[in-house]
């Protein structure tokens, strides 16, 4: 059994963001459900454990791409084809998830333990799941995270952890996601990054970093993501962005920078971004020219 339930009454601190959603589920309380859990995970299919892809393995390995997730509160359900490989622990208190208990479920491709009560992960508490392609761990109360503790997921493609309380994150931590396409870092107590943290994430296409308490940007945070499509950095205490910052971000398409603390632009900050669509500086301080001359595209600079 690798999970474990603990059925409490939602803890004052994430009463606005559980308990609404717990009021009409009322098996996300019930103690019947660790019964319920075991023999779900008891008649899954069972295989032998296959090795851990290595992060250079071909694609192939971790089977075809999986459609992204869904919003767990408002998305549609999951289709048939994506339900058969998705193991849902959404909602139920989970403190714990026991260290290599996934042992036999190398086909599952989505776990989502969203809104849960989880404060510690091991460094090994995903091993046995080496073709997940979607890991949900928004709305828990996680404070750090291991270095390897992604390492056994070289398919991961999306990655939630939204809504925690992350003050900071080791440069090591993505070293092993050169699949990963999406990352939500919204929401948490982040107030610096590392230069190296993004640099493995070659393919990655959607990242948010909004709701933080960020300062400053090292110039080379984003130099290795040049497939990026869109950047949230709305809701930080930035006050200056240096130069380059989003010079290699060719590709990028949706920029958000507002409600931030920002009084000036460099004159050529934007200048290279030639795809981007959509701009927003609403809600800052600024006093000087927005340089949005060098931009080609349609550009909206104040609008949501």
């Amino acid at each position: 059994m690798p999970l474990m339930y603990r059925p409490t009454v939602f803890k004052p601190r994430n009463r606005v963001r559980k308990a609404s959603w717990g009021r009409d589920k009322p098996w996300g309380r019930c103690p019947g459900i660790v019964l319920a859990l075991g023999l779900m995970l008891a008649v899954l299919p069972l295989r032998p454990s296959a090795a851990i892809a290595a992060p250079d393995a071909d694609a192939r390995d971790c089977g075809p791409p999986i459609p992204r997730m869904p919003s767990p509160n408002h998305g549609p359900p999951l289709p048939p084809e994506i339900a058969a490989v998705t193991l849902d622990l959404s909602l139920l208190n989970l403190t714990e998830v026991k260290t290599r208990g996934w042992v036999g479920q190398d086909h599952i491709q989505a776990l989502i333990l969203h809104a849960n009560d989880l404060t510690v992960l091991e460094a090994d508490a995903f091993v046995g799941l080496p073709r997940l392609q979607a890991l949900i761990l928004s709305l828990n109360d996680l404070t750090t995270l291991p270095p390897s503790l992604f390492d056994p997921l070289p398919c991961l493609r999306e990655l939630r952890l939204y809504g925690n309380d992350l003050t900071t994150l080791d440069p090591r931590l993505f070293a092993s996601l050169p699949r990963l396409e999406s990352l939500d870092l919204g929401r948490n107590q982040l107030t610096t990054l590392d230069p190296k943290l993004f640099a493995p994430l070659v393919r990655l296409q959607y990242l948010n970093l909004s709701f933080n308490q960020l300062t400053a940007l090292d110039p080379d945070l984003f130099v290795a993501l040049p497939e990026l499509r869109v950047l949230r950095l709305g809701y930080n205490r930035l006050t200056a962005l240096p130069r380059n910052i989003f010079t290699p971000l060719t590709r990028l398409q949706h920029l958000f920078l507002y409600d931030n603390r920002l009084t000036t632009l460099e004159p050529d900050l934007f200048a290279g971004l030639a795809r981007l669509e959509h701009l927003n500086l609403g809600r800052n301080q600024l006093t000087s020219r927005i340089p949005v001359s060098s931009l080609t595209s349609a550009i909206c600079a104040t609008c949501g």
